[in-house]
């Protein structure tokens, strides 16, 4: 058989190109595979500490699998992606690959693949409605307790149990439970009539309120302790009578009891030049009594044990409504206990296990929520006045739990 040089040509380019595209080939599915792991790693690291984290993620998944991270041609990511921050795309490749097709003038080809990976920042974050009461068992008002909001605003009431007031309680809002009789004197399962109602309507539920899960729950416990103790601030309780006066820099682990008696107060106090929320965090119950108080200057106050503020003056006063929450993680039903004379800014206060209380003739400025499911869940006695400013539901105040939530590939290029 004679074999032409135009012959040898075509067949060594054919060769040429088989043994460089099976190379091509396999490069690319090495790319993919890498792409798939950077994209993943980089949306989960970028849903706990952002962006600037993911990148640093990515560069060093990539290094690792052997690819140039300074090759931004071939090797970068987009975050956000398609209008969403969640979203990270990512390109992994390598370009002048070519063993011999480079001989039969094929160009410098790019080789390499894409993904996606979208995390997640808020899963598990608590689902609280925009109200001045929010209870996961029943409601009670009774006594002169009322609850108030600003002009265009409602300081409504949602109950996964019954809500009940009496005639001296007046609910600026609306009271929103899972079932209801309408209004009649005389089959009226919520003791609850017209002119107590100052929207004039109790509203059926369309589902209960879901509260988080005993999961998610020690979720924030883990994180809020961390923070605590994230620089070795600890101190073994605090206790000051008479007329003394001390604070307490955030983050802080207080592992003991905090008591205040007589006229002693306690500042609550963010670290200078801190971004974002600051936790302190208190292995035991926290008390005050007489005209002693505790002044929250902005910072997330989480107690394992019972909250029992009581007195003649102002028992806690929060000066940032945006940073600081009063959260009692106990499950009894002397968790959260406010009660006392004098007017204070409470701000956002949750019994996330337990039960929620709020009594004397003070007025407080904030929302009351209790995760307890049992008949106490929040009680309302005295005179006690609720003014809730409208939107204090402060999710941020809870850690978030980053995830994954979608993952896809768009193929090889």
């Amino acid at each position: 058989m004679v074999v032409t040089i135009g012959g040898l040509v075509a067949i060594f380019g054919v060769s040429a190109l088989a043994i460089d595209g099976a190379y091509w080939y396999e490069r690319r599915a090495e790319a993919q595979r890498v792409a798939d792991c950077a994209a993943i790693s980089a949306a989960y690291v970028g849903s706990v500490s952002g962006s600037s984290a993911a990148t640093t993620e990515f560069n060093s998944i990539i290094s690792a699998s052997g690819y140039d991270p300074t090759d931004t041609a071939n090797n970068y990511m987009t975050n956000p992606y398609r209008g969403s921050s969640g979203w990270y795309n990512v390109h992994v490749g390598q370009t002048g690959l070519r063993i011999f097709s480079g001989a039969i003038g094929v160009g410098t080809p790019k080789v390499g693949a894409s993904a996606t990976a979208q995390g997640v920042q808020d899963s598990g974050l608590p689902n609280i409605p925009d109200a001045a009461v929010t209870a996961a068992g029943n409601a009670t008002f009774g006594g002169g307790s009322s609850t108030t909001a600003a002009t265009g605003s409602y300081a409504n009431v949602y109950s996964n149990g019954i809500a009940t007031t009496n005639s001296g309680s007046v609910i600026d809002g609306a009271i929103y439970v899972p079932t209801y009789e309408p209004f009649n004197t005389s089959v009226n399962p919520y003791n609850l009539s017209v002119g107590n109602v100052g929207n004039n309507t109790l509203d059926q539920l369309p589902s209960p309120v879901n509260f988080s899960s005993s999961t998610t729950i020690a979720y924030w416990n883990t994180n809020w302790m961390a923070a605590a103790q994230s620089t070795g601030n600890t101190l073994n309780g605090y206790h000051a009578s008479n007329s003394q006066a001390g604070s307490i820099i955030a983050p802080a682990y207080v592992n003991g009891n905090i008591q205040l008696t007589g006229s002693s107060t306690l500042s609550l106090v963010r670290q200078t030049g801190a971004v974002g929320p600051q936790v302190i965090y208190v292995n035991g119950s926290v008390s005050t009594s007489g005209s002693a108080g505790i002044t929250n200057n902005g910072v997330i106050f989480v107690v394992t044990g019972d909250v029992n503020c009581t007195g003649t003056g102002v028992s806690y006063q929060t000066t940032d409504l945006s940073d600081s929450g009063l959260i009692s993680l106990a499950a009894d039903k002397s968790a959260m206990n406010l009660s006392g004379s004098g007017n204070a800014t409470i701000g956002f206060v949750y019994a996330v296990n337990g039960d929620a209380s709020l009594s004397g003739n003070g007025t407080i400025i904030g929302s009351l929520i209790s995760g307890a499911t049992d008949s106490n869940s929040v009680v309302f006695t005295g005179n006690a006045l609720l003014s809730y400013p409208s939107g204090l539901t402060s999710n941020k105040l809870f850690p978030s739990q980053p995830g994954l939530i979608a993952t896809s590939t768009t193929g090889l290029y």
